[in-house]
């Protein structure tokens, strides 16, 4: 487990992505629960349970206890996303609610969520969150992989400690060039951190 990015950095973390977006989508009904707030207790113990099983973690560690509650949250998250997508991209209401997405198999479950997409509160705070999205300066290209992970194979490789502004080219500037505003920002960033290194060790 990387102490910078809190995530895990081993052979296996790709593995262990992977399985915890199963576990949620095997056990955390987006019909029954509209929120991470909502999920019981029982059931994210169970899922934690799952992932010890599977990968022997040691959960009295505070840094794993902390990634794995963030990794279930967040991917119950990007699993309610992804079912909102897939019934925007259906055509008006009426088509979508006969076009259920591949995950839910019960048609009175996609209806509910249908339902709950529908209503106006629903709808303000999804615009809302596009227009937030919509805000954002840059993306990044580091795929897959967590920062953590992309950190640590380019320390290996290089035998060096790679910074934050490093990393921040590395993830904006591969093969295909900088990613929208990344230059821009590099720059500035880069310098002010420059010139804040030479006045601290001057």
């Amino acid at each position: 487990m990387d102490e910078f990015s809190q995530k895990p950095i081993c052979k296996n973390a790709t593995r262990m992505s992977n399985a915890i977006r199963s576990i949620v989508r095997e056990n955390f009904d987006p019909a029954l629960y509209s929120r991470w707030l909502d999920v019981p207790m029982e059931v994210r113990d169970a899922a934690k349970q799952r992932i010890v099983n599977l990968f022997k973690v040691n959960m009295s560690q505070a840094i794993i206890r902390k990634y794995v509650h963030t990794a279930l949250r967040t991917t119950f998250k990007e699993f309610r996303a992804e079912l909102h997508a897939h019934y925007k991209e259906n055509g008006p209401p009426n088509v979508a609610r006969e076009k259920p997405h591949a995950r839910i198999t019960k048609l009175q479950d996609w209806h509910k969520l249908c339902d709950r997409w529908e209503t106006p509160d629903w709808k303000e705070k999804s615009g809302k969150a596009k227009r937030s999205r919509a805000k954002l300066p840059y993306n990044h290209r580091a795929g897959s992989k967590s920062f953590g992970r992309l950190q640590h194979e380019l320390k290996e490789r290089r035998g060096v400690e790679i910074g934050p502004i490093e990393m921040f080219k590395e993830t904006r500037h591969p093969d295909k060039g900088w990613v929208s505003g990344g230059e821009s920002t590099y720059v500035r960033v880069k310098s002010s951190y420059s010139l804040w290194e030479y006045m601290i060790l001057k």
